[in-house]
């Protein structure tokens, strides 16, 4: 019951907390309560990849991940 409470609790603490920063500042940097909250699951960033990923073929990657033995 005790996360419960504290749920309910920081539901409304960051609606108001975001209200207010929002409020004092600049259009471009609004908040959403989520952002504040500790309770609710932060979404991670799909990772994009970019125009120079270098691709290798799988025999060099395997070849340079073979271990390497001294004689």
């Amino acid at each position: 019951m005790s996360e419960g409470r504290g749920r309910l609790e920081w539901n409304q603490t960051s609606a108001v907390l975001a209200q207010i920063h929002n409020a004092n500042c600049e259009k471009g940097q609004a908040i959403q309560p989520d952002d504040l909250n500790p309770y609710v699951a932060k979404k991670k960033q799909p990772v994009q990849a970019g125009g120079n990923v270098v691709r290798m073929p799988l025999s060099v990657l395997a070849h340079a991940m073979a271990p390497k033995h001294k004689v």
